[in-house]
């Protein structure tokens, strides 16, 4: 029945009152209650007190307040252990209540009862209750030695992670770094997780994935690009991704050899060069990419990148109400001139009311002092009623001049193009080998050599060799990669312009080549698997050497609706149309204009060859209209004839060349050499030969008159024959050749093998000419041969 005290602040505290007053001890862990302090007889009241045992003057009512006071403050705190020993007033103590009995149960039974059976053996005197001021609570001591890492040694606790029934520990110290420092956002995704089977195989130290700083990858594009090249001020040392400087290195490349390598091997993507300026950096420019399918790498000068060539003396031309879908007439102003100065040069409509054609570009098939023709029809007439259109000619001011040679090459079967550039001075572009197509689109060639690598082979303008070029009129939008509209967009091929220009030549057994839309000079193209002229071409010279041009479709050069006439011929000095050993096809309506060569007369000449002729049209031609010889072939199709003329037939074949033995022509000579004139039919007969004997071999002439001089009693027949055979690469190799080998050991003297002048002899000009209804009719009367109703007439002879 003790009455304890409890001070709950950090220093000694006295009561407020107390018989006597005592110090309580101070709070360890204030405000927790201290130690208990036994004031039972000191708080006791006056009622109480035992004078016999000292205990006198007992407190007041007054005084249990003053203590009370301590209470609310939060400084003390009393307890009764046990039931109450007397009334403490108005000071609030814990506790038992007074009157009732502290451990529950009539009969001191229940849970604090058995509270009372220890927590271990009997409680008794030798085995005690532990009292609150017992030492042995304060008293600190360090545990038993035990084992400080429980991973080795008998008192293993288990792994945390096993195979089967975990062995082991809990988690050691560098597992629980390890999973502290796991973050669940970094854990991938089903999706992501997926992703991680790879594509092909299964990844595996043998099938890894590759960085993004792995060469490999370098070389593939990773999505669409644009590219900047500015030849006037860019910057080689600028990234190229932007088409004005900016801070940072960042700008239009200055070299179309830079930017060409900034773009991956690998185009698996759509990718455009936007070129401004002109080119003037000498060397090859080698572009090689492998192009994937559906995908296209675009070099494109910008179709609003053009330079005037003619207006109307500084003004655009008006339309005339006369204008068609096919004929742009002038209203007046500077004439276009008529010696188709024009053609192969742009066409710009710069206004129009007409629906689509505003800023329509279509490049000049030919031309009259009046009228332009495009070699596409307008949609509509760009000429509206009281709203004329006006219009100029332009050319692509974005050029590659001087001496640079560009080789394209794409190894892919996707589209490598070049657009809207012009090439001038000697500047040189080549499509060279790979399996894929080379496409080359509204260009204007002024240069005068644009073909093979500089210092190799032959100057020509543009150049194929293997693969596959396409000279076509259709373009791509650069920034969308799609075909612009055949219809409403502009239409340009390729154009030749000026004069002294070479052969738009393609060679080689790999390539294919195709023109459409394009005005050219001369084309030749030797060996060549596939070749195709159509949609409006006009070329001056066309010359075809040891080609099959599909075989699988024998119409290979045609005219096709909505364009321009295909047609061939004008040029000053070259044939209009030759082939030798090779099968072309003509379609009906294309037309062949006469050469101004006249080593050249006849509309087409065929060597050796397989012509194939439906509805071919064309007049004037001095010669035939088609000369087929050695072997040549023409063929027709039943109703649709030929109307292809000429001043000495239709058609005609082999000529007879003239010949000339001397020891038949002079007796006692010993030249028994047969001669015969290269010069074709009766030219030959013109050709004369005289000897004479002097100090050395020699042979020479003054046009058709040769003089051979020997040396008397040396000079051998076979030596003579050498010196002609040695000749015949030469100028005056032109005239003659050997025909039949003489008696070589012959040797010559004088003065019975001194002679002449003699004439050549027995020159005949093309024989069996006849027109195309009369033989074409005799050969359907007689039934041979459906569609072969004209083959090569034999010349005895020959």
């Amino acid at each position: 029945m003790a009455l304890y005290a409890y001070n709950k602040t950090g220093a000694p505290l006295a009561l407020a009152a107390g018989h006597p007053i005592v110090t309580l001890p101070a709070s360890p862990v204030p405000p927790n209650p201290g130690k208990p302090y036994n004031v039972t007889s000191e708080l006791r009241p006056n009622l109480t007190v035992d004078p016999i045992h000292g205990k006198t003057g007992g407190m007041t009512a007054g005084e249990f307040a003053l203590v009370q006071a301590q209470v609310a403050a939060g400084s003390i705190v009393f307890e009764w252990t046990s039931d109450p020993e007397y009334s403490t007033a108005s000071l609030v103590v814990g506790g038992p209540t007074p009157g009732v009995h502290a451990i529950d149960g009539p009969d001191h039974s229940g849970s604090p009862v058995a509270a009372l059976a220890g927590t271990n053996g009997t409680p008794s005197g030798t085995n005690k209750y532990v009292t609150d001021s017992d030492p042995r609570n304060s008293d600190d001591r360090d545990p038993l030695a035990h084992k400080d890492s429980h991973v080795i040694g008998a008192d293993q606790l288990d792994d945390a992670v096993g195979g089967g029934v975990p062995v082991h520990g809990l988690m050691s110290a560098l597992d629980k770094l390890k999973l502290d420092a796991h973050d669940n956002a970094n854990d991938p995704t089903a999706g992501q997780k997926a992703a991680l089977q790879g594509t092909a195989s299964t990844p595996s130290v043998t099938n890894r994935y590759r960085s993004e700083q792995d060469p490999a990858v370098a070389l593939i594009t990773t999505a669409n690009m644009q590219y900047y090249v500015d030849f006037n001020s860019g910057n080689d040392s600028w990234d190229g991704l932007s088409p004005v400087a900016l801070p940072g290195n960042v700008g239009p490349k200055k070299t179309l050899q830079k930017v060409v390598d900034q773009v991956p091997y690998f185009v698996f993507h759509n990718v455009t060069i936007n070129a401004v300026g002109i080119e003037l950096t000498a060397g090859n420019i080698w572009i090689e990419k492998f192009v994937a399918k559906d995908r296209v790498f675009l070099i494109d000068g910008g179709q609003a990148n053009r330079t005037v060539v003619v207006d109307n003396a500084g003004a655009k031309w008006s339309s005339d109400p006369t204008t068609t879908v096919s004929s742009l007439v002038r209203n007046g102003g500077a004439g276009f001139g008529s010696a188709q100065e024009l053609k192969g040069y742009i066409c710009r409509i710069f206004s129009s009311s007409a629906p689509g054609v505003v800023l329509q570009e279509r490049m000049i098939h030919s031309h009259t002092d009046t009228a332009l023709v495009p070699v596409r029809n307008y949609q509509t007439s760009p000429h509206v009623t009281g709203i004329p259109a006006t219009f100029d000619v332009v050319k692509p001011s974005t050029a590659i001049s001087a001496n640079v040679a560009v080789t394209l090459r794409n190894e892919g079967v996707g589209i490598m193009q070049m657009q809207n550039i012009r090439t001038a001075s000697t500047a040189k572009i080549s499509q060279y080998g790979g399996n894929g197509t080379i496409f080359i689109s509204h260009m204007v060639v002024e240069s005068t050599a644009i073909g093979v690598p500089p210092g190799v082979g032959p100057t020509e303008p543009i150049n194929g060799t293997g693969g596959w070029l396409y000279l076509d009129k259709s373009s791509y939008n650069p920034t969308t990669w799609v075909l612009k509209s055949a219809i409403t967009d502009p239409q340009s091929g390729v154009g030749q312009v000026g004069a002294g220009l070479g052969w738009i030549y393609s060679k080689g057994s790999g390539l294919g080549m195709q023109l459409s839309g394009c005005v050219l000079k001369m084309v030749r193209v030797a060996r060549t698997m596939s070749f195709h002229v159509y949609q409006g071409c006009n070329v001056e010279s066309f010359a075809g050497i040891g080609g099959s041009y599909d075989t699988a479709t024998p119409v290979t050069i045609l005219n096709s609706s909505g364009f321009a006439t295909t047609r061939f011929g004008g040029h000053p000095t070259k044939p209009s149309f030759l082939i030798m050993s090779t099968r072309v096809g003509i379609s009906s309506g294309v037309a062949v204009l006469p050469s101004a060569s006249p080593t050249y007369p006849h509309g087409i000449e065929s060597i050796s060859s397989d012509l194939r002729l439906y509805g071919v049209v064309g007049s004037g031609h001095a010669g035939l209209g088609v000369y087929a010889h050695c072997g040549g072939s023409i063929q027709l199709v039943p109703g649709n004839l030929a109307t292809l003329t000429g001043a000495l037939g239709d058609f005609g074949f082999d000529p007879v060349f003239a010949t000339l033995k001397p020891s038949a022509a002079v007796p006692g000579s010993g030249l028994d050499t047969v001669l015969e004139a290269r010069l074709r039919g009766a030219g030959g007969n013109a050709i004369t030969l005289t000897t004479v004997a002097g100090g050395a071999l020699a042979l020479g002439n003054v046009g058709t008159a040769f003089t051979l001089t020997y040396v008397s009693g040396v000079t051998t027949v076979a030596q003579v024959e050498a010196l002609i055979n040695a000749l015949l690469p030469l100028a005056v190799g032109s005239y003659f050749r050997i025909k039949t080998p003489g008696t070589g050991a012959t040797v010559l003297t004088a003065p019975a093998d001194t002679f002449g002048p003699i004439n050549f002899t027995g020159g005949l000009n093309a024989v069996a000419a006849g027109s195309w209804s009369q033989l074409f009719s005799d050969y359907m009367f007689t039934s041979v041969y459906e569609n072969v109703v004209a083959k090569q007439i034999p010349v005895t002879g020959v």
